[in-house]
């Protein structure tokens, strides 16, 4: 039977599938950014459909607070007076549009 030797061997299901993941660990990264920011834009259309424009719309303008406490935690980075100043004004704002 000619299909039998032309057939590639059948090999175990996880070698093949672990030979072909990507070995570069900027691949990963890349795939978790894409990943959280497609979570991101599922939860902001979420919010809009089923909570308040208003108060959704206030919290999502403040993503470069978020952008600020991120490099605060993950990169060590320091809070100057004026960013500082900036996020309480900002988390002040918060509180008060949705406390109405």
């Amino acid at each position: 039977m000619l299909w039998q030797t032309t057939a590639p061997k059948e090999e175990p299901l996880t070698s093949n599938v672990l030979a072909r993941l990507p070995r570069d660990p900027y691949v990963w990264r890349a795939l978790a950014a894409g990943l959280l920011g497609s979570a991101a834009t599922m939860a902001f259309l979420f919010a809009t459909q089923t909570g308040l424009l208003s108060v959704v719309s206030v919290v999502a303008s403040l993503y470069p607070a978020f952008t600020v406490l991120l490099a605060v935690l993950a990169l060590h980075e320091r809070i100057g007076r004026g960013q500082g100043f900036g996020l309480v004004l900002a988390g002040l704002a918060v509180a008060l549009v949705t406390g109405g």
